[in-house]
């Protein structure tokens, strides 16, 4: 199953629609209802939310969005409660039919400022991938505008736990072997992180050693706004040993973060 997210934070908002069918054009998502899920108190908050809705889509508004929740789609047996909110200990996975295809269906997450332009990206976030600690490795200078007014990573989490737990998300050149920024970021969290434009350029990679997660990259300029995105590297990989080749890379990622910090 997938989850989606938004973001609200400084002049930024967002808006999701989440379609009712899969990449095939199926329609299998007529029966169900969205629901709202939140950390809170070492629990997860969910109800049901009443949102906009035809044929196709469900629309989740800007006013029901923060940093810490999620949605999800659901029949109401599948979840085994009859009142409209209650807890769970861990997030679930519901829906499985859209396990067999790694991408069976995506949302679109538009994020805009109240005075300005909009960009949009098709997002999910897997319920595999909740279930997961690991490393994630991006670089800056394709994805992000140096000559933008302002620059913004936008770093998802979600994690099975309901936790909000603080991370480290690190600026590294590598030729150099050097950190150039660590930024604090947490899980279960929208963390919208400002990048300086002198940043931007070869060599800079964003790491994280302990917390896998969604980066998009936001530029503006003019009030207009540019939403970036990356793929894991291992998918611009081919043949046997592309997964030994990746690792190899991360390992001296972590090695450069070991000894600069202890």
């Amino acid at each position: 199953m997938n989850f989606f997210f938004g973001i609200k934070k400084n002049n930024f908002c967002s808006k999701i629609n989440v379609p009712k069918f899969n990449n095939d054009g199926r329609f299998i998502f007529r029966n169900h209802s969205i629901y709202k899920c939140t950390p809170e108190n070492n629990f997860w908050r969910v109800s049901e939310h009443i949102c906009p809705q035809n044929e196709e889509f469900f629309f989740i508004q800007n006013q029901f969005i923060d940093n810490h929740s999620i949605f999800f789609i659901a029949r109401k047996e599948e979840l085994g409660k009859k009142n409209r909110e209650f807890y769970f200990n861990e997030l679930k996975n519901f829906n499985q039919i859209t396990d067999k295809n790694v991408v069976e269906f995506r949302s679109n997450l538009n994020v805009y400022l109240k005075k300005g332009g909009s960009s949009s990206y098709q997002s999910d976030y897997s319920y595999k991938m909740a279930t997961k600690n690991g490393s994630i490795l991006s670089p800056l200078d394709v994805l992000l505008d140096k000559n933008a007014d302002q620059n913004f990573l936008i770093f998802k989490n979600i994690f099975i736990k309901p936790v909000i737990k603080k991370h480290f998300l690190y600026l590294i050149n590598k030729n150099k072997r050097e950190i150039v920024e660590r930024y604090e970021v947490f899980s279960n969290t929208t963390n919208l992180i400002p990048i300086k434009n002198k940043h931007i350029g070869s060599n800079l990679y964003l790491f994280t050693q302990d917390l896998l997660g969604i980066p998009l990259y936001l530029s503006v300029k003019n009030n207009h706004l540019s939403l970036e995105h990356t793929h894991p590297p291992l998918l611009y990989l081919f043949g046997k040993n592309a997964l030994e080749i990746v690792n190899n890379v991360k390992k001296e990622f972590k090695s450069i973060i070991n000894e600069k910090i202890f």
